[in-house]
């Protein structure tokens, strides 16, 4: 059960002095792991690179990083004349729905249809914009797909792709398409998302935190906040706004789609059950309670008794112990050894909350999927993180 193990190496490691650095650091192995195990070193992401590019093993980060965006880029059918280019764009523009829209960057000015006009989609255009802006370069011109949402791609193997850009692949490199760039959410939204001057300076707070609290003086529990709220679309008042009956008293089951929300169900039992090692607690609880779409019956098993331990009627402490509505900046998260990483509540694929955990200095746990993101090949489990 991942749970146990979960309780079993923080436990293990209460009393240890290792760390790991995130990158832009010089990596420092993490010696939190278990010496006598290999569990905390596999990670899906590592072993998939490492089966599509078998010699980078002593590359550079950015050749690494390079590597894959080269391979990605392939993948796209090359355009070798004006004519065959002309027909592309044309292409794009007939066929692309509203949700994944053409963009076009023409002599450093960002072009996209008025359906483009999310806090997201914003973002990245923010993004571009600081990268010009900083490096003082006008980008060259382009037409591009680009998918905001946090699937990814879609299926790698159909082929004939039009450029596109993502900010995660939910089911790793190889199976999905598209080219990785960064998701925007690294600064405040009063300033506006994408800014990269403001994460600049956001990241200069949570350092600075950092360094007045060293590792070995930190509370050595495993640190986590987020929202659980499942996404099924029925859930018998058991979701805020949800008044909708049915059948069962958990409510529905919605699948993939709460792939991170039961991740997060998971971690935040574990604060029920050893509140000494874990402050994992959802600011927000409101997680998925059926899982009769869960072929896994052990998964299903352990998910079942998660929900039981956190809603326990004999024990009203349970709840308190798993919920925390105020809201925790991110300075505060070095006040722990460890912090922790869950899949993104709304499909299980990225979370946001990565952003900011590297600059903490503290031991970086990430749950164990098969999700990646742009920087990816840079992350070296044992070394960088460790996996949950």
């Amino acid at each position: 059960m991942r749970r146990a193990w979960l309780a079993a190496i923080i436990a293990a490691a209460a009393a240890a002095d290792g760390a790991t650095n995130a990158p832009g650091g010089t990596p420092r192995r993490a010696t939190d792991a278990p010496a006598t195990s290999h569990v905390g070193r596999d990670w899906l992401p590592a072993d998939e690179y490492s089966s599509l590019h078998p010699d980078a093993s002593k590359l550079d980060p950015r050749e690494r990083m390079t590597l894959e965006l080269n391979r990605s880029v392939a993948l796209i059918r090359p355009r070798n004349s004006v004519a065959d280019t002309a027909e592309l764009v044309r292409a794009m523009l007939l066929t692309s729905s509203g949700r994944t829209p053409p963009v076009f960057v023409l002599g450093g000015k960002f072009f996209a249809p008025p359906t483009f006009d999310s806090e997201k989609e914003y973002g990245l255009i923010r993004l571009l914009a600081s990268v010009q802006r900083l490096r003082g370069i006008s980008m060259p011109n382009v037409a591009v797909v680009i998918i905001t949402n946090s699937m990814g791609g879609g299926d790698a193997r159909k082929g004939g792709f039009f450029p596109t850009l993502v900010i995660a692949k939910k089911r790793g490199y190889e199976r999905q398409a598209g080219l990785l760039i960064p998701n925007p959410y690294f600064s405040r939204k009063h300033v506006g998302i994408g800014e990269l001057e403001a994460w600049r300076y956001n990241e200069k707070k949570i350092h600075e935190s950092a360094a007045e609290k060293p590792l070995e003086k930190r509370a050595r529990r495993a640190f986590w906040r987020g929202e659980c709220r499942t996404r099924a679309p029925s859930n018998c008042g058991l979701k805020h706004g949800d008044r909708t009956p049915c059948a069962s008293p958990n409510g529905t089951c919605a699948d993939h789609l709460d792939d991170g929300n039961r991740a997060r169900l998971l971690g935040a039992s574990l604060s029920v059950a050893r509140s000494d090692l874990f402050d994992v607690k959802c600011n927000i609880m409101e997680p998925p309670r059926n899982f009769s779409c869960i072929r896994d019956e052990a998964y299903a098993a352990e998910l079942a008794a998660a929900r039981d331990a956190i809603f326990n009627t004999s024990n009203p402490k349970a709840l308190h112990k798993s919920l925390d509505k105020k809201w925790v900046f991110e300075s505060h998260y070095t006040r722990y050894k460890y912090v922790l990483n869950f899949p993104g509540r709304t499909h299980g694929s990225y979370s946001r909350n990565l952003n900011h955990l590297w600059a903490t200095k503290a031991v970086v746990l990430l749950w164990q999927a098969p999700i990646v993101e742009w920087y990816y090949p840079y992350l070296r489990p044992g070394v960088t993180h460790l996996v949950v």
